[in-house]
């Protein structure tokens, strides 16, 4: 059997933030990319960048233009923060293509003028990188069809002869065709061996780009449009490869807050996400502050992402909870930035969030609120823009906080609108209790996964050291708030206060008794002492007598019976000597 080797295609790095993980490493090397899109999509910017990141890494190019001139493109390049780097300038030659459109026109039949002429430019310039910038517009004025498909061909196997990559940069057609040339039909994005689609379209009066690449021979690349946005080093590609994904943690990080980490069975799930859900009001953004402030306490890097609010705003009003954002800011461990919900799209702000992420490296992520992604854009383009951020977050291990605003007490319509508490990890909900002319924050946990969660309701109260959580108190099955909880504390504090009056003056009396009783031990146990020494004193006395009456008894004895002694001892004596 034959052995069929399979040669992987090289890559050519494109610089570009996101692309070259979405493409695999890069454009093809020494083959032929179309970058097709309509106007304002960013095919010149995407190609000039790719050349800058070139240049940057030692590598020289051709840049064809055949619709401005190099003066345009240049104040194209100096729109950038790339644009002022001297190896851009050094290692990259603009060519004014505008002549071959003249003689084109003028009835030139083909192209193998231009060629020679740049193929002698990249052999002299040991160039890697070719662009031809709106090569549409120039084989559009070639009306035969046959001499259309002729030049295309043409200039493929000059491509694949010299061995260079080309980028290549046409209109996008606006009835089914891929690319706007006259009568070759596609021909020209048939001929490329990959192929990548600008788009921008308005949106709710929003402007949304995305990319996709249509086509790339001899790899297997995601396909579907990805966001782009544009930035002072040009464009941003919303794509991340995960370089490795974070297997579930049983770690316990806390909230902030010591009573809801006791609810919680601990704190947040390392590499969790949580949605706060709630009314305008209800201390979203100051749970999420808690939650921040934890981290930085832990040395831990964390990114606030503060949608249509001012860092400095924000700062000044969680400072009257007792909460030192700036401190934390100062010290480098919090990051916060404000952002304008209604500026870009929503898919805008998941590419800008991803590149803070991906510059800042945090272990924690806050956005408050997830909701504003609403403002920007269509619900489902929003709800999938939050999704794909909080998977993301996941991939990398990061645990974060979202925040949403609801406008009714109502947790049913955050599930509807936004659609992400149904792969949020944890669920709470803050609400108001009106009772007795009284508005009162509660807190409820509705989900935590891996968790054995309480169920209660739990009111929030804030002060001058921060959030809190109090004591649940029932009465006729109903939570107890406010002053109602206030006078229940007030009332079981004062029979606490009787209980420990009685048990005082019990205890008092108890102790008294002991120690009359005790008094009264030790007396008896004195007279008992007492009586025992006179009854050793009279066994003592006793003793004596009957010792003495002994004594006198015998000497008695011997003075009666002293004769008969005598007389008695004789006799016995004799018997003895017969």
């Amino acid at each position: 059997m034959s052995r069929v080797s399979v040669q992987r295609v090289s890559r050519l790095e494109t610089g570009i933030t996101g692309f070259d993980g979405l493409a695999g490493g890069g454009l093809p090397s020494g083959r032929v990319t179309l970058l097709v899109g309509g106007p304002g999509t960013g095919k010149t910017v995407f190609a000039l960048q790719t050349l800058n990141n070139a240049a940057a890494r030692g590598l020289r190019s051709l840049y064809v233009s055949f619709e401005e001139a190099p003066s345009d493109i240049l104040a194209v390049v100096r729109s950038f923060e790339w644009g002022t780097e001297k190896a851009f300038a050094r290692m990259t030659r603009l060519i004014d293509g505008n002549d071959v459109t003249d003689a084109i026109a003028s009835g030139a039949a083909d192209l193998s003028a231009m060629l020679s002429a740049l193929e002698a430019q990249v052999r002299a310039s040991r160039a890697s990188w070719i662009v031809f910038d709106g090569l549409d517009s120039l084989l559009a004025l070639l009306t035969d069809p046959l001499a259309e498909r002729r030049e295309i061909h043409r200039l493929r196997r000059w491509l694949a002869r010299l061995g260079v990559g080309c980028l290549i940069t046409a209109k996008e057609a606006g009835d089914g065709r891929l690319v706007d040339i006259g009568q070759a039909d596609g021909l020209l994005a048939f001929s490329a061996d990959c192929v990548v689609r600008l788009s921008a379209q308005v949106s709710e009066r929003v402007v949304e780009r995305t990319l996709q690449i249509v086509k790339y021979r001899g790899n297997a690349v995601q396909s579907g449009e990805v966001p782009i946005i544009f930035r002072g080093r040009g464009i941003v590609v919303g794509y991340q490869e995960p370089k490795h994904r974070h297997t579930p943690n049983r770690q316990r990080i806390s909230s902030g807050v010591k009573r809801l980490d006791t609810l919680l069975g601990g704190g947040y799930l390392r590499g969790s996400s949580t949605l706060v859900t709630g009314l305008p009001g209800t201390s979203k953004t100051t749970l999420a502050a808690a939650f921040a402030l934890a981290a930085v306490q832990r040395g831990e890097r964390t990114l606030m992402f503060l949608f249509d609010e001012q860092v400095e705003h924000v700062q000044r009003n969680l400072a009257s909870v007792g909460y030192d954002l700036r401190t934390a800011v100062r010290g480098g461990l919090l990051h916060m930035q404000s952002i304008s919900a209604c500026a870009v799209s929503s898919d805008s702000h998941l590419v800008y969030m991803l590149e803070q992420i991906e510059a800042f490296r945090p272990r924690c992520v806050v956005v408050d609120p997830i909701s504003a992604l609403m403002k920007s854009g269509e619900s489902l383009k929003a709800s999938n823009a939050a999704e794909r951020l909080m998977e993301q977050l996941r991939t990398l291990g990061i645990t974060a906080i979202f925040t949403s605003l609801v406008v009714r007490d109502d947790t049913v319509e955050e599930s509807s609108r936004l659609s992400v508490s149904t792969i949020a990890d944890t669920w709470m909900h803050l609400a108001y209790a009106i009772e007795g002319g009284e508005r009162n924050r509660t807190l409820s946990i509705i989900k935590s996964r891996g968790t054995q969660h309480s169920n209660q309701v739990r009111e929030l109260i804030l002060d001058s050291k921060g959030v809190h959580l109090t004591d649940v108190y029932t009465q006729g099955g109903e939570a107890l708030l406010g002053t109602a909880r206030l006078q229940r504390e007030s009332e079981l504090r004062a029979q606490e206060a009787e209980r420990q009056r009685a048990y005082s003056n019990r205890a008092r009396e108890l102790r008294a008794s002991i120690d009359e009783g005790t008094e009264r031990v030790h007396a008896l146990q004195r007279e008992i002492q007492r009586q025992r020494s006179i009854l050793e004193h009279l066994a003592n006395d006793e003793r004596h007598r009957r010792t003495e009456r002994s004594n006198r008894s015998r000497a008695i004895g011997r003075a009666r019976f002293a004769d008969q002694e005598s007389r008695a001892t004789k006799r016995t004596g004799r018997s003895a000597r017969s």
